[in-house]
């Protein structure tokens, strides 16, 4: 009796085993964003973000890299030096929160925001940085917010908002951007920046857009 207990669990558990799909591994993973169907991924180990397909269509390898034009090669996005911070624009359709079309890449030691296009659209720009917006103190949160789709069903750029470090005060900015087709390659968008508030005594650690325009900050004392 014991036997026959012991061999259904383990056939049990052979069924569990057959249907898990496996996991992407990646190594000094510090934060996702979601695009579609698409995570992207930034590691402390690189100066890159990776893109995962999460609905592949396969059975025998239901998510996986996105392949550089090397097939045997996972995309790589070149951006700003380990960056540990990545965000994307974010459109609430109903209780439904969809990402894009950018993706935002920065870490709290750098005074830069990596700008990449996270959508495939036209075959020639997609899944590449951008530009780079230089900030005037390192990056300390970030947060974007999308726009009801166009007629193509796909939601638009808003704005982006970051929090900078200062001596004795955070500053929130606010930035919108040109569309994805409209911004070219290294444009520089530094002009476009705006202030939309000033913190004194405390840092911003973490910002998300909520829906009808709201932007939730959490911040704390530097004293």
């Amino acid at each position: 009796m014991t036997k026959r207990v012991a061999l259904l669990a383990v056939f049990a558990l052979s069924c569990q085993q057959a249907t898990t799909s496996p996991s992407a591994q990646v190594l000094g993973l510090r934060d996702m964003a979601r695009v579609g169907e698409f995570l992207f991924i930034t590691s402390a180990e690189r100066d890159e973000l990776r893109v995962l397909d999460l609905v592949t269509g396969d059975t025998s390898a239901p998510r996986r890299f996105v392949r550089a034009p090397n097939p045997i090669q996972a995309l790589s996005i070149p951006v700003i030096r380990r960056p540990t911070v990545v965000t994307s624009d974010v459109y609430y359709d109903g209780k439904r929160e969809v990402g894009g079309p950018y993706v935002y890449a920065t870490d709290s030691a750098v005074a830069q925001i990596a700008i990449v296009w996270g959508e495939d659209r036209d075959g020639v720009r997609g899944y590449t940085e951008l530009t780079r917006l230089n900030t005037i103190a390192p990056v300390t949160a970030i947060a974007a917010r999308g726009a009801a789709p166009t007629g193509e069903g796909v939601p638009v750029h808003a704005a982006m908002y970051f929090a900078t470090s200062g001596e004795a005060a955070a500053s929130i900015f606010r930035i919108a951007l040109p569309q994805p087709e409209q911004l070219t390659t290294g444009q520089r968008v530094e002009s476009l920046v705006r202030l939309v508030a000033v913190r004194s005594g405390e840092a911003v650690v973490s910002m998300v857009a909520m829906p009808n325009g709201a932007l939730a900050i959490a911040t704390k004392k530097t004293a």
